[in-house]
């Protein structure tokens, strides 16, 4: 017979033991794996470790997957930079063997990848990594890689904060007569200015690329084309911000272009979103032969001068009264400081 102090002692071993054994088990989740499978669920994955995922104007695929917790994630990355990630509620679980499984669709078109970079015709890898359970510090996880492969029709550019070069400029010359009169506080000394921005950066194009996006990361960039855009209606012309393609260009409108002078079904030409993170060129294959590297450089908050103004709007067969008084819009009159043209 045991006494109560040998039960007592038998007692706390064992509770020693269910929490090591808890521990033990609890350390044996299985990682998420891909779904491949279509007898149990009504998903099954498009994108496969080391499989493509094709672009296409229309279109998804399912990226699928199970987990032994409801609280799963998926995390996509380009070159350790973050460019899709969801936690979506699990659509399925299996009683029998605790397995929830979880899917999400990515448009074939990539515009589901909010940082990606890739020219056109181009192919890049993507990393994926799933986790378990986001309820833990340390959940188990596991992970994949599959290529993206782009079509010609788009093009994408990402811009760091270390490839924004910040002018500081603090004369009349840089702002012109298309500036805001809150532009102008930098003859003032005002410390909330937003100063000029401008971006260079190279993809490949080719003539049946309709869209070149470049995404701005830095908060810098995104202020100064925000700004070029004060005062501006939603399809205006916008002095204040400029896009060069191969030295050539091409006029830059606020969230759209909705003047006479450009044919949006065949002119090039370039749109900023209304809060400065993106600039879309239009048409962007007008510009080339063949499929070469281009160079973009997009200026941001910095009027663009009366004669390349001019010369750009002879282009787009603008003429008589409305060219000079478009162009003087971008006049940077001398009164020294910086200014956009040579």
């Amino acid at each position: 017979m045991f006494n109560n102090t040998t039960t007592k002692r038998l007692l706390a071993v064992f509770a020693v033991l269910a929490v090591l054994m808890a521990g033990t088990f609890g350390a044996m989740a299985a990682a998420p794996s891909l779904d491949t499978e279509t007898t149990e669920t009504a998903h099954e994955t498009d994108i496969t470790d080391g499989g493509s995922h094709v672009y296409n104007g229309t279109g998804t695929a399912n990226l699928s997957w199970s987990a032994d917790s409801n609280n799963s994630k998926v995390l996509l990355e380009q070159n350790g930079r973050t460019v899709y990630s969801a936690t979506p509620d699990e659509y399925y679980h299996n009683a029998s063997s605790g397995m929830s499984y979880f899917n999400v669709s990515l448009a074939d078109d990539g515009s589901d990848y909010s940082t990606l970079e890739a020219g056109a015709g181009e192919n890049v890898t993507l990393n994926v990594t799933f986790e378990n359970d986001t309820t833990l510090s340390s959940p188990d996880t596991s992970t994949a890689n599959y290529t993206f492969a782009n079509g010609n029709e788009m093009a994408w550019v990402y811009q760091t904060s270390a490839e924004a070069d910040d002018e500081d400029t603090t004369s009349f010359a840089s702002y012109g007569f298309g500036a805001s009169f809150a532009s102008l506080d930098t003859l003032t000394g005002d410390s909330d200015l937003v100063d000029p921005v401008m971006v260079e950066q190279t993809t490949d194009v080719n003539q049946n690329t309709s869209e070149v996006v470049v995404t701005f990361s830095d908060s810098d960039t995104q202020d100064a084309f925000e700004e070029a855009q004060t005062d501006a209606s939603s399809g205006e012309w916008l002095p204040m911000a400029s896009v060069e393609m191969d030295d050539e260009t091409v006029p830059v409108f606020s969230e759209e272009a909705d003047v006479s002078w450009v044919d949006t079904d065949e002119d090039t030409y370039a749109v900023v979103s209304s809060d400065g993170s993106t600039v879309t060129v239009h048409n962007a294959g007008e510009l080339v032969e063949d499929t070469e590297a281009v160079d973009i450089v997009a200026t941001g908050n910095k009027n663009i001068g009366y004669s390349n103004a001019k010369s750009m709007l002879e282009g787009y067969d603008v003429s008589g009264f409305d060219l000079y008084n478009l162009a003087f819009d971008a006049w940077s009159p001398p009164v020294g400081g910086a200014s956009f043209e040579a």
